[in-house]
């Protein structure tokens, strides 16, 4: 299995199921709730970002083929520290690929510039992975406090960042 295949069962794989939530606005097609076409989310991915997926009768084949093109290469998922490499995915879907970039870039000390590049993969690399992680699961909150959705979300959010933190370092 690969980086990607993990990352993608740890992250995504309890997903599966078809979210239709309407206060959930990654579930309209017009990226806002009541804008455009209710379709939900499944596996992560949602119809603000993908609103000519059918999402209802998306496989898991073809969610990992967004998933990798749209998320995974686009932070260098395959460069990452294996112990990061998880949770920097999800970020990406719940934060967007800019964002996910700057809160990692934040943690490790590096310019927030929101390109996962050579400078930052070298901070990641050098950093000790226990505080690299704990300072990830702290911007990862921040991020997660200042959303509108934060009072809906804030027990899943939380939970999966805690999750991904002592997967990461251990208990």
């Amino acid at each position: 299995m690969s980086a990607f295949d993990d990352a993608f069962a740890e992250v995504l794989g309890p997903e599966g199921v078809l979210s239709m939530d309407p206060r959930d606005k990654g579930n309209w097609t017009g990226g806002e709730v009541g804008v455009g076409e209710l379709k939900g989310s499944k596996y992560g991915i949602s119809a603000a970002a993908f609103p000519y997926v059918d999402i209802a009768n998306l496989t898991i084949d073809g969610a990992k083929l967004l998933a990798y093109n749209n998320y995974w290469a686009p932070i260098r998922g395959d460069s990452m520290p294996s112990h990061i490499g998880p949770a920097v995915f999800d970020m990406a879907y719940n934060e967007g690929i800019v964002e996910a970039a700057k809160t990692v870039q934040r943690a490790c000390g590096a310019l927030p510039d929101g390109v996962i590049g050579p400078a930052t993969l070298a901070k990641l690399v050098a950093m000790d992975p226990k505080i690299l992680m704990q300072n990830i699961s702290i911007e990862r909150i921040l991020f997660y406090s200042g959303l509108t959705m934060w009072p809906a979300y804030k027990h899943s959010w939380v939970s999966r960042t805690i999750g991904a933190l002592v997967k990461a370092i251990g208990t």
